[in-house]
């Protein structure tokens, strides 16, 4: 059985190690063979007036523009491209060597593929991109347009998939996202739901903690009367035994009740620390993690004290997003304007993306949120890495305890069994700025 396992994992990595550190010969270009192209997927607008080359006969199209308008995930570092299919990582080693026209005549059937600088752009051609990607790519220099194909277009995926996961072969993430609007659009309006109802959180801001303050939140309910199908989610937040708390509840068809609830405390001033340590604390259904080789959040019932300076980060090149969001809403997540992925909101509220690679300057994040009847909501999130996560002489602390197998509310654990399972703590502090 443990040969097997191996076999299967070796089969597994052995298409990601395939597309790994394949190489491409620089060339040298010449500005007046320079071109300006539109991009398109299938349908799909992807770019207009793209800087390209001619170079004996390839094409060599400039690959931050074209990336961008594909909504790729890629990285440029020195000599070496990143670009991730899907959740694989190929790497591409740029060879720094390079020839001209006159020393060295590629000839088409080459099969390694060519690069190139032009002190703005790097650039790499068309075929090599057609390669990685598994893609047909077509070019018509009378009309200055670049066609890609992946042979799913929009009618196919109306006539053919229930889901976008259903997909066989490579989408561009521009391709999934066109199509997840689609199959929203018609979810809205194929939606058996008769009625349901929001209300928008109105701000209130307390300068004391209160026993008991009236919730304000959200509360969102669909129902069938026909079929008797019933689907609703709360979510109040509201002052309850001199703490700020957010009670979230959901339920859907064929889902079991989810509910969370964290009772949260601030210090009252800057220097009026909890316990002469702490900024802040959190009990309930809370999650928090400890210095360790993957420091990895760890989510549960228990509590979590803390103490950190604004826009602390424990990571230089990852950082954490914890969000409360709609249960049960679809959540695309952004990272400068890139598409990195998509998932849904659990039925708790809690929205976490753990270890997410940050990169130095302004890291702008955007997850969108999708509601069943076409809600559309926007939670924006920046991490500026332009200095140590700490300046000298500063500190940064966490605490926490909590036992993973338990709710606090709708526990379907016995709490006879309750007990700690995960604690640790978190130590950081700044030796130079």
């Amino acid at each position: 059985m443990r040969l097997k396992l191996r076999l299967y994992i070796f089969l597994l990595l052995v298409p990601a190690f395939f597309c790994q550190g394949q190489e491409l010969l620089k060339v040298e270009v010449n500005e007046d063979n320079i071109l300006l192209l539109d991009a398109r997927v299938e349908e799909h607008h992807a770019g207009s007036s793209i800087d390209a080359y001619q170079f004996n006969g390839r094409i060599l199209i400039a690959i931050e523009p074209l990336f961008d308008g594909l909504k790729l995930k890629y990285k440029i570092t020195g000599k070496q491209l990143k670009v991730w299919k899907d959740d694989d990582e190929i790497i591409v080693n740029l060879n720094p060597a390079a020839y001209t026209k006159n020393e060295i005549d590629i000839p088409a059937e080459q099969p390694l593929g060519i690069w190139a600088d032009d002190g703005y752009y790097q650039f790499i051609e068309l075929a090599f991109i057609a390669k990685i990607f598994d893609v047909t790519i077509k070019s018509d220099l009378t009309t200055q347009i670049v066609s890609i194909f992946t042979g799913k277009n929009n009618a196919y995926f109306r006539k053919k998939l229930q889901r976008i996961d259903d997909a066989d072969g490579y989408l561009f993430p521009i391709q999934k996202l066109a199509i997840l609007n689609v199959q929203r659009q018609g979810d809205r309006f194929n939606s058996p739901a008769t009625s349901y109802n929001i209300e928008k959180p109105t701000i209130t801001i307390n300068d004391q903690y209160r026993l008991f303050t009236p919730p304000h939140g959200r509360v969102v309910l669909s129902a069938d009367l026909d079929d008797r199908r019933f689907n609703g989610s709360v979510q109040l937040v509201s002052d309850l035994l001199y703490h700020s708390s957010n009670l979230t509840m959901s339920q859907s068809d064929g889902s079991d009740f989810a509910a969370s609830l964290s009772l949260n405390r601030y210090k009252k001033s800057p220097d009026d620390l909890i316990l002469g340590l702490f900024d802040f604390y959190s009990l309930g259904d809370v999650s928090g993690i400890s210095n360790n080789l993957t420091t990895t959040a760890n989510a549960g019932v228990g509590i979590v004290f803390n103490r950190s300076p604004e826009n602390f980060r424990r990571k230089n090149l990852e950082t954490t997003i914890d969000e409360i969001a709609p249960p049960n809403w679809d959540a695309e997540l952004f990272h400068n304007g890139r598409f990195i992925g998509r998932t849904q909101v659990p039925g708790d509220g809690r929205l976490l993306y753990d270890n997410i690679e940050i990169y130095y300057g302004l890291n702008a994040f955007e997850i969108k949120l999708y509601g069943p009847f076409g809600e559309e909501e926007v939670i924006y999130k920046t991490v500026t890495v332009k200095q140590n996560p700490l300046a000298k002489g500063q500190i940064a602390y966490s605490v926490n305890a909590l036992d993973k197998n338990h709710n606090l509310i709708n526990d379907r654990n016995n709490y006879d069994s309750f007990k700690i399972t995960n604690y640790g703590t978190s130590i950081d502090y700044g030796v130079t700025e």
